[in-house]
């Protein structure tokens, strides 16, 4: 459906008239010209629009297209969905001739139709198939660095390319990701999204076992949690600490921490968050048993 058909089927469904949406903005035939897709407006009259009737960008998306996600998402997720369905598939091996041929496919249209979210996402994936050499995340890391300003984009790219990074890299990125994304302060989700970065770094820095610098971001988070006065994010710090605590090897100091996460989640029956959490747990521990590193977590919920 086109924007104008969409906006106006949204009017309608609300009981509105073109004359009680009009205003000095946008005057009742330009409305109907734009909803008649007789009209192109401005990005600025638009979300006026969108403001008229009390309906969000991400809404108005979801409604037009059936999602709210990017083009490039949505290639990106169609592409992430057949690396686990050919994993979940345990009866038959692991499909890595479709996996390269949907590869190969992203970079062809990344070619013809440049997206830097896609491009990003390309460099990440061959920086994973040819770990341990840095030159494949080279052009990321320069990116972030002269990005002056940080958007969500960059802080989940953050997140996502951590893992990859040298112990130099990381820190300087940790020391400056509240800076570089101050503009976002205002809005919602930034916050939960910096204790996202946070908890990532921290799972990253415990696989290289870089213990201080895991413990150092593990106080900034503390730190911000104290200021944000967020419930779930504090419920979930003592398994953070545990976390560390347990390839410190500090064993049963992290068996406490854990249990106080874990315990509130019961208590508060959250039966999925226990449930999620445990497995980590016995997961994080069979690794430290073993002497293998930790696993390495992105974040983007708890």
């Amino acid at each position: 459906m086109q924007y104008g058909a969409t906006f106006r089927s949204l009017r309608r469904r609300k009981g509105l008239t073109l004359k009680q949406v009009a205003d000095d903005v946008n005057s009742i035939s330009l409305i109907s010209q734009f909803e008649h897709d007789q009209l192109h407006i401005s990005t600025e009259r638009f979300i006026h629009l969108l403001d008229r009737i009390a309906v969000s960008f991400d809404e108005f998306q979801v409604i037009r297209t059936g999602t709210a996600k990017s083009v490039s998402e949505q290639q990106i997720e169609a592409y992430l969905n057949l690396i686990r369905y050919s994993y979940d598939r345990l009866s038959h091996p692991y499909d890595h001739e479709a996996i390269d041929q949907r590869l190969t496919m992203l970079e062809r249209q990344n070619e013809k139709r440049y997206s830097l979210q896609l491009d990003h996402f390309l460099q990440i994936r061959h920086g994973y198939a040819h770990f341990g050499h840095p030159p494949y995340l080279s052009g990321i890391a320069y990116y972030l660095q002269n990005v002056d300003q940080w958007g969500l984009h960059e802080m989940r790219l953050f997140k996502q390319s951590a893992r990859l990074f040298p112990l130099a890299v990381n820190r300087q990125f940790i020391d400056n990701v509240k800076r570089k994304s101050a503009l976002l302060a205002a809005i919602p989700g930034y916050q939960r999204e910096l204790f996202y970065v946070y908890f990532t770094a921290i799972t990253a820095y415990i696989t290289q076992t870089h213990f201080a610098e895991a413990a150092q971001c593990l106080n900034l988070a503390q730190r911000e949690a104290k200021k944000a006065e967020s419930a779930d994010i504090s419920i979930f710090l003592p398994f953070m600490a545990g976390w560390l605590k347990l390839f410190e090897g500090a064993e049963s100091e992290a068996a406490t921490l854990f249990d106080q996460t874990l315990t509130l989640y019961h208590q508060l029956g959250m039966k999925h968050h226990e449930t999620v959490w445990q497995d980590v747990r016995r997961s994080e521990i069979a690794h430290y048993k073993a002497n293998e590193p930790s696993d390495f977590f992105v974040f983007d919920g708890i």
